[in-house]
C-alpha cells in the first residue's frame, strides 16, 4: 500500500478520512522528494487534499462541485 509505505519512508503517521482513499490500488515511485512534494503527489492522483501537523498526515477526498443548473429566462 502506497500510503504505508510513505508513511514508513517519511516517519510520518498517515490517516485516510474516507476508506475509498485507501482502497484505491496504485502503483507510484517516487524520488528524492521532501514529505510534502511525496504527498502532494499522492494527493493529486487521489484527487484528495491533505492536512499535516508535524509527523500527523489526513488524506481528505476533494469536495465533489455539484452540477450547475441552468435556468433559462422566459
Amino acid at each position: 500500500m502506497v500510503i504505508a509505505q510513505l508513511g514508513r519512508w517519511y516517519d510520518l503517521d498517515i490517516a485516510v478520512s474516507d476508506a475509498s482513499l485507501a482502497a484505491e490500488t496504485l502503483t507510484m515511485s517516487f524520488g528524492p522528494q521532501s514529505a510534502d512534494e511525496a504527498l502532494t503527489t499522492l494527493a493529486k492522483v487521489l484527487d484528495a487534499r491533505f492536512t499535516r501537523v508535524g509527523r500527523s498526515v489526513l488524506l481528505i477526498p476533494s469536495p465533489v462541485d455539484p452540477p450547475h443548473s441552468h435556468m433559462e429566462d422566459d
